[in-house]
């Protein structure tokens, strides 16, 4: 499983340390830093920095029909395209899904996923 980072990393080794002790149903977690969204089309998972929300247009349309699963942790991101934002309410991280970009690339949200969610657009 390959997930990609496009934009200034907020993780640094922390996720490199994860992803090694860490499997997605058997298989090695792979973390890749990118540079461009045309090399984001060999991962599962793409994490949009802050600094890369004003180029959503242009990785949804480098993605256009693949299924890779876009996240990342700002306000605005399902609106532009994203599918899983993380939102800190309290001391609680929480997620709200775009259903509809997700639908659009391929990709179903599980139904377990969706009942926890902190809102859901459809």
């Amino acid at each position: 499983m390959v997930i990609g980072i496009i934009g200034r990393d907020p993780f640094g080794t922390k996720i490199d340390r994860i992803s090694k002790s860490f499997n997605a149903n058997g298989r090695e977690v792979e973390v890749r830093r990118l540079r461009s969204a045309r090399s984001a089309a060999a991962c599962h998972i793409l994490f949009v920095a802050a600094d890369q929300l004003d180029n959503m247009t242009a990785i949804t349309k480098a993605l256009a029909g693949r299924p890779v699963l876009l996240v990342s942790d700002q306000e605005e991101f399902l609106a532009r395209g994203g599918m899983i934002n993380f939102i800190t309410l309290g001391s609680k991280i929480r997620f709200d899904i775009n259903l509809a970009a997700s639908r659009d690339c391929g990709l179903q949200i599980s139904s377990k996923l969706l009942k926890i969610a902190h809102r859901v657009v459809k």
